[in-house]
């Protein structure tokens, strides 16, 4: 098994791997050691959804040594970006009317 510690700025996001668990960030997964890539995918109100590759490399076990697993980035971190609300249309002024001319005698 293999701990993968999930972050994100701001925090509170929910974060769901793609092989499997997911938790609130801050927080860490347990998984089993990943045979190959994986994404992370964050998710928080108010907050474009993000989601981030996760690259696994490492050496197969061999006769005489155990295998290594390394993934990068880890921690994985995700900088979440504020759906900001759409602005507000500038108020349309209106021409204050002209008198009318006065009338011809």
């Amino acid at each position: 098994m293999m701990e993968i510690a999930l972050e994100s700025n701001p925090p509170g996001a929910n974060a769901m791997t793609s092989i499997g668990p997911g938790c609130t960030t801050p927080c860490a997964v347990t998984v089993p050691i990943p045979t190959g890539d994986f994404t992370v995918s964050y998710s928080l109100n108010d907050y474009q959804p993000m989601t981030i590759p996760v690259r696994v490399t490492g050496a197969p076990a061999g006769l005489m040594s155990p295998g290594t697993t390394d993934i990068n980035p880890n921690p994985v971190v995700a900088q979440l970006v504020s759906i900001a609300p759409p602005p507000k249309p500038a108020p349309v002024r209106k021409k204050p009317k002209k008198p009318p001319p006065p009338a011809a005698q």
